[in-house]
């Protein structure tokens, strides 16, 4: 949250955490730069459906976990995701999916 702090554009996504995936190329679960996905998605998503679509609860394809654990839930306002959320902090959650 203090990290956001020093940005004032609305333009700027921080994404947190990072994605856990498999590698091929090392035969390992690996930790994967969140960013890297989001910008993958929102080149589909605009080729698919138009840059009108937000990223929001979209599920990312091909990953197996997420690199810290965030407390989530749908009626919990003082849950880790909502006060991310709340300082534009993109936050990714495992719901039917990790988004």
């Amino acid at each position: 949250i203090a990290y956001r702090a020093d940005f004032a554009y609305r333009e700027l996504m921080l994404i947190w955490p990072d994605f856990i995936a498999y590698n091929p190329a090392s035969g390992q679960n690996e930790v994967f730069p969140a960013p890297a996905y989001a910008c993958g998605l929102r080149a589909l998503i605009d080729n698919e459906q138009g840059w009108h679509k937000s990223l929001s609860n979209v599920p990312v394809k091909n990953v197996l976990g997420i690199s810290k654990q965030v407390f989530w839930s749908l009626q919990a306002e003082d849950s880790d995701a909502n006060a991310l959320n709340n300082k534009e902090i993109t936050t990714l959650i495992k719901r039917n999916g990790f988004r």
